[in-house]
């Protein structure tokens, strides 16, 4: 498969990112309230965190990683101890993650296509 082919836009493709982005916004959201719920004490089966978390993990961290060093130098320390990034800065992180996605989404697709061809022979 040549590179071109392999990033061609797809029907499937793309619905393979549409479901990647709603996937991440239901992992973030779980994740979220998991954590609010740990720290009120109350108990949540720790199996369905971990697993959210690796969720998590797949989806958010590696577009982190490649946009962190555009990103780090730039920010500073609110007065309440988070980093503020500009609304630039936000947009390049999301465009990163919708473009981090779209390899997913490509690979996906790429090692459904050679398993369906190899349980054809």
């Amino acid at each position: 498969m040549r590179l071109k082919n392999f990033f061609k836009p797809t029907k499937g493709k793309i619905a393979v990112l549409i479901i990647l982005f709603f996937l991440a916004i239901f992992v973030n959201v779980v994740t979220a309230r998991s954590r609010v719920a740990i720290q009120k004490g109350i108990e949540i089966n720790e199996l369905k965190v971990k697993i959210f978390e690796g969720i998590e993990t797949v989806l958010f961290y590696p577009a982190y990683l490649l946009a962190i060093h555009i990103i780090v130098p730039k920010t500073h320390v609110g007065p309440s101890g988070f980093l503020w990034i500009s609304p630039v800065e936000t947009l390049l992180l999301f465009t990163v993650m919708i473009f981090y996605w779209y390899l997913l989404s490509c690979l996906l697709i790429f090692v459904y296509e050679r398993l369906k061809k190899i349980r054809k022979r």
